[in-house]
């Protein structure tokens, strides 16, 4: 909850999504992203991910929130709730094949 999103979110969306655009990549906002720079971090995440479906919409979803505002903070919180919420299931509801 607390590590791995902001690993995740600084090679994916830091890196990664900004990379597809430029090799520059540190000179490329967030907000200035395009849609195909979005779904191939988005594959690539989804391809370390048990659910490659689940991986590719969470990759999806956390580049959108973090061209909101054009901050990778925000997808960094956002993915350490969504953690959060797999962590409560698997833990207090006893859904263990989320981290299978």
């Amino acid at each position: 909850v607390l590590v791995v999103p902001v690993v995740e979110e600084l090679a994916f969306r830091g890196y990664l999504l900004r990379r597809v655009v430029s090799a520059d990549f540190e000179a490329v906002s967030f907000r200035g992203v395009r849609p195909v720079a979005w779904l191939v971090s988005s594959l690539a995440f989804g391809a370390l991910h048990a659910s490659f479906v689940a991986g590719v919409v969470a990759g999806l979803a956390f580049a959108a929130v973090a061209a909101r505002r054009g901050r990778l903070a925000d997808a960094i919180l956002a993915h350490a709730v969504a953690n959060l919420g797999v962590a409560i299931a698997v833990l207090g509801g006893d859904a263990w094949w989320l981290w299978l």
